[in-house]
């Protein structure tokens, strides 16, 4: 087959060079011929790019990565009755919520999923993924911040707490050498969080109970945190000059009101001016 394959592509190859057969020798001429065609032979032992990249994508899918969003947050992260689950929940935003530090940990995440998949880790999380960009009100409600992994480990029942842990992520890092010359050096890569579930390195961090915790918080008990989170959200879009300006406003009037009244009150100090002459 590879010979019949060789053939076929030499006679063009043969074809194009015959004029040159009458002032090249024989010899020369074979030699010339061989070689272009074994150029146009795959090398042996080389596997094809395609295959490569379908297998890459079949790894990276073996563990999904799921879209959370305001619209689905509450059925996707709810306990479930047969056992306790765990959710490592990758926080990214674009250029106005993470300033452009996230496009290389959004690779790193996706090198996370596919590690994940191609080790067959026991009891491996379930993957999320939150964009501050695209689901504002989310990570309003959450009051959360890009670049940042969310460790939660949900209950089997609907009474127990639920455990957060939010580890901040590290694009580089700058340090110093002995010149006192600053060097940047990598930060957080696929490996650090899979040990941070598959060595417990979560422990390392304290556990969540803040005021906008979306699960046990009072805000949450009370049904407060979707309509806080909307107060915030809305605040956030109103510009930082139009503040200034309704707080001064604001503060202009109360002073005036505040003073105005005394002045015409006490009257002009040391009683009438005397009358003209």
């Amino acid at each position: 087959m590879r010979l019949t394959t060789a053939l076929l592509i030499a006679v063009p190859v043969l074809a194009s060079a015959a004029h040159e057969s009458q002032q090249i020798p024989l010899a020369d001429t074979l030699n010339r011929w061989f070689e272009k065609a074994k150029s146009y032979l795959p090398a042996a032992g080389t596997p094809p790019i395609a295959a490569t990249t379908t297998a890459a994508k079949k790894a990276a899918a073996g563990i999904n990565i799921h879209p959370v969003s305001e619209e689905n947050w509450e059925s996707l992260l709810s306990p479930s009755a047969s056992s306790p689950q765990t959710w490592m929940i990758f926080v990214s935003g674009g250029n106005k919520t993470c300033y452009g530090q996230c496009t290389e940990l959004e690779s790193v995440w996706n090198e996370t999923a596919a590690i994940f998949a191609t080790t067959g880790l026991a009891k491996a999380p379930k993957l999320g993924y939150v964009n501050c960009e695209t689901t504002p009100i989310l990570c309003s409600i959450w009051h959360a911040s890009p670049p940042s992994l969310w460790y939660i480990q949900l209950p089997a029942k609907a009474e127990e707490k639920t455990t957060i842990r939010i580890i901040a992520l590290n694009n580089t890092k700058t340090v110093s050498n002995d010149n006192d010359e600053e060097e940047h050096i990598q930060g957080t890569t696929a490996r650090d969080i899979v040990r941070i579930h598959s060595q417990k390195k979560y422990q390392e961090t304290d556990v969540y109970d803040g005021i906008f915790h979306p699960f046990d918080s009072q805000l949450a008990k009370y049904g407060l945190a979707k309509p806080v989170g909307y107060v915030l959200y809305a605040f956030g879009l109103v510009p930082s000059w139009l503040v200034m300006i309704v707080v001064s406003f604001v503060s202009r009037n109360l002073m005036n009101r505040r003073l105005g009244p005394n002045r015409g009150a006490d009257g002009p100090v040391g009683g009438a001016p005397p009358a003209a002459q």
